[in-house]
């Protein structure tokens, strides 16, 4: 193609970049089904999808690699082409989207809705910064061992939170012995006579 042919349908080099980020975004998605198994992504719910875009993500490949470079044009220059901006926060607030779904659909008894999002907005910057190391310094992380660690404390988190203990109020209890403290600071405990 030549450059007139290319300025005839791109007149300027921003609509060039919104062109290339669009077909990059197609690609990777393209890419995501394709990989997703045997039903693509769709065949995939909940904590098993949030967890297989993670593992996504901290793997990495070429082609998201110039994905993300593209990215960090967009965001090198959203304070001066709000069409820039426009454009990642809706990619921004798709992704939040579909990771708090998984995180509901998997978790559904965890947390609150609020909550969900939250975590969806921290797990969106975990991956965003790793994908920074990731493109600076190939060998930055282990990617397997980063997964494993992310999802243990993923996990740790959702998991409901214990219900509080009973307080025993039988009426053979012993009431529980207090502490006095005497002028030196010492804590001495009184016993039941």
């Amino acid at each position: 193609m030549s450059r007139g042919q290319l300025t005839y349908y791109f007149p300027a080099k921003e609509e060039i970049l919104l062109a290339v980020f669009d077909c990059f975004l197609k690609r990777m998605q393209d890419g995501f089904q394709e990989k997703g198994g045997v039903g693509g992504l769709d065949s995939l719910k909940g904590w098993e999808l949030a967890q297989w875009i993670m593992g996504r993500v901290i793997q990495g490949n070429h082609w998201e690699k110039d994905f993300y470079n593209l990215k960090y044009t967009f965001l090198s220059q959203i304070h001066h082409r709000p069409d820039f901006k426009e454009k990642l926060s809706g990619l921004y607030e798709e992704w939040r989207g579909k990771m708090t779904t998984c995180l509901e659909e998997g978790f559904p008894e965890a947390r609150s809705k609020e909550d969900f999002r939250d975590l969806a907005t921290l797990i969106q910057a975990i991956l965003h910064g790793l994908a920074i190391q990731k493109s600076a310094d190939q060998n930055a992380f282990d990617p397997g061992r980063l997964f494993n660690l992310a999802t243990r404390i993923l996990l740790e988190y959702l998991q409901p939170p214990l219900p509080k203990p009973l307080r025993n109020k039988s009426k053979n209890a012993k009431p529980m012995t207090k502490r006095k403290t005497s002028k030196r600071g010492n804590t001495n405990v009184h016993k039941d006579a």
